[in-house]
């Protein structure tokens, strides 16, 4: 598995922890880099370029769709996925015209081998 670079961006700190120690595990290759909200995204944006993107829809200021976007914008062949507690049909069907996984909260091993597994089918 190449090496990625992986953006995670999360207003909980245990979330954004606990899914960077799993990711570790399952793809130790991958670097990542964690945001606390869309602001913080967007600045490490600057500073960096990612392959892949773990996006919390519920978020303070930016929310997470509209981040998604601009992600979307800056890097067009990025992997990104939406992630949240949220699961409505209509939130789902969101994600999905957007072009955007979806994954549940929590996050777990099983739903980021989910997320590997599609990453991988976008480089292929």
């Amino acid at each position: 598995m190449a090496s990625k670079r992986t953006l995670i961006v999360d207003d909980s700190l245990s979330t954004r922890m606990m899914t960077t120690s799993m990711l570790a595990k399952l793809c130790p290759d991958w670097s990542v880099v964690q945001a606390k909200d869309g602001s913080d995204a967007l600045a490490k944006c600057a500073e960096d370029e990612f392959d892949n993107c773990l996006v919390d829809v519920n978020m303070p200021g930016i929310d997470g769709f509209e981040l998604a976007a601009l992600l979307r914008e800056k890097y067009p062949t990025a992997h990104i996925c939406m992630l949240t507690a949220n699961i409505q049909t209509k939130i789902q069907e969101r994600a999905a015209a957007a072009g955007f996984q979806f994954l549940a909260k929590p996050v777990s091993s099983e739903k980021l081998e989910m997320f590997i597994s599609a990453c991988e089918d976008k480089d292929a």
